[in-house]
């Protein structure tokens, strides 16, 4: 796949999977019993961080949107609208959580995976030619999370401690991303075609393809 619609894919699925967990983790709170304080410095006894982590992966939503989202002017002429996103509800933890303190803060760093299923991504396109259909991409993806572990009560009346979120979702790789551009018609099928010559590289670990035609891969 050319540059720029890689670095478009990757950008419409990391806004979505970054608002998703941050709501998620800032409420989702698991009761696990105060063994442990600040007092006791870098330590995570008591605390099962798989399981934490899992209560706010098992709540991702299987369709998202962005709220009040504008059209967005992407090459001139050309707007995309608000993007929606299918898809997030298949991702899982892949491998153990990684429990680690950095500035007196305890932390926990997680990959969350695709596996064999992707992530969807679309959006309704136009032109200030009257010209109008849907850009989507397809992707599977690894993305790597942190979080931070703090005291549930702080702000609530849970017990115990809980998961925010702290930074990520950084990429580890992103595989067979396929773009998809329906009712684009012979004149902007030429455009991404010209689009895809001015930009020849292929980037790590993309399996995808840069393709003319209305209604197909590109």
């Amino acid at each position: 796949m050319k540059a720029w619609p890689l670095k478009r894919a990757f950008e419409m699925m990391k806004i979505p999977v970054t608002a998703a967990i941050l709501l998620l983790a800032t409420g989702s709170a698991l009761a696990i019993p105060k063994t442990i304080g600040p007092e006791d410095g870098c330590n995570f006894s008591g605390l099962d961080l798989d399981n934490m982590v899992n209560a706010i992966v098992s709540q991702l939503p299987p369709e998202y949107s962005q709220p009040d989202k504008k059209p967005e002017e992407i090459i001139p002429g050309v707007f995309l609208g608000t993007i929606v996103y299918t898809g997030l509800d298949r991702m899982r933890q892949y491998g153990p959580a990684l429990g680690y303190c950095r500035n007196g803060s305890r932390l926990v760093q997680v990959d969350l995976d695709t596996g064999d299923d992707v992530v969807v991504a679309f959006t309704p396109w136009k032109t200030c030619a009257g010209l109008e259909g849907r850009l989507s991409s397809h992707a599977t993806a690894r993305v790597t999370v942190t979080f931070k572990v703090v005291d549930a009560s702080a702000d609530s009346n849970d017990i115990g401690f809980k998961l925010i979120h702290h930074s990520g979702p950084s990429p580890v790789s992103i595989e067979g991303v396929s773009m998809y551009l329906d009712g684009a018609g012979e004149l902007l099928g030429n455009a991404v075609t010209m689009l895809c010559d001015l930009f020849p590289q292929r980037p790590r670990n993309s399996g995808a393809t840069c393709l003319p035609g209305d209604s197909g891969p590109f």
